[in-house]
């Protein structure tokens, strides 16, 4: 096992590029367009320095989402690449922000910014010191699109370490204790989802039978949010080769399907991202 990058052939390299660009097309033309016009009620990021309010016309909404797709097809054509990935992590950036800037506590799309941050930096970071002398074998690859792929397989670990790490923190060390409290949030979504007709029938008696189950049996619930919290601090540990990045990839995907059906909590972006940087398909078949 080691740190080294991975020697991605190009079909590996063309799914990662793809995958991220149609997700991201994906996030915007699923974003809501009808936005609020009361301004920014608790600015956050680089709303704190820069009034983005004008985020919530809908016809200059309209005009970023148009502008992120765009470049989002032309990333996955693997035309202007480090320019097309910019243009999309400054488009999320904004979009992000204004939607937390108006108190929202939905992280549906935060990993995806993490992603785009870290493949424009990659690119630029490897046009401007991949060459030079004191340039690390760790952090830089041969090519551009490989050291940026390789940098957002990092930042998705890091962000996944840090959800791990701050339900320690924010629990004390308690959370696999306190676990089983979040069956009651389960059984708060089910009822919601039942009054509002927004799941099947199937789904609901499924997820319902599923959380009556482990709130029957407390200590198989803790074991498996014990089994989760796991999960995410072992994200790191894909950094250390391909098969065990793969193998950590279905893990996340596996947490995420469970949330999805405990809590309504799925992320569809995040098992995408996960799926296309950890487990790849390509790689897989090779």
């Amino acid at each position: 096992m080691s740190l080294d990058i991975p020697n991605w052939s190009a079909t590996e390299l063309d799914l990662m590029r793809i995958g991220l660009g149609l997700t991201t097309v994906w996030a915007f033309m699923t974003a809501a367009a009808l936005r609020p016009d009361s301004g920014q009620l608790a600015p956050v990021g680089i709303a704190r320095f820069v009034n983005i309010g004008w985020m919530g016309s809908r016809q200059i909404f309209r005009f970023v989402q148009f502008v992120a797709c765009a470049a989002a097809l032309f990333f996955a054509a693997d035309m202007a690449t480090p320019y097309a990935v910019s243009v999309m992590a400054v488009a999320m950036l904004i979009n992000v922000t204004f939607v937390s800037s108006q108190g929202s506590v939905n992280h549906g799309s935060h990993l995806l910014l993490i992603v785009l941050l870290a493949e424009a930096s990659g690119y630029g970071a490897h046009a401007l010191f991949a060459e030079s002398d004191k340039a690390e074998e760790t952090l830089f690859a041969s090519t551009s699109a490989a050291t940026a792929s390789w940098w957002a397989i990092q930042a998705i670990a890091a962000a996944y370490f840090a959800s791990g790490l701050t339900k320690l923190v924010n629990s004390r060390g308690r959370w696999v204790q306190n676990s089983p409290g979040l069956l009651m949030d389960a059984l708060s979504r089910q009822e919601t989802w039942a009054l509002l007709g927004s799941q099947p029938p199937k789904v609901l008696e499924r997820a319902a039978n599923v959380t009556d189950f482990l709130l029957r049996h407390i200590r198989i619930a803790q074991m498996l949010f014990a089994a989760g919290l796991l999960i995410e601090l072992s994200a790191p540990l894909g950094l250390c080769g391909v098969g065990i990045l793969a193998l950590v990839g279905i893990g996340l995907i596996a947490l995420h399907m469970a949330n999805g059906l405990l809590l309504g909590l799925s992320f569809p972006l995040y098992q995408l991202l996960v799926l296309t940087f950890y487990v790849n398909p390509a790689q897989l078949w090779s």
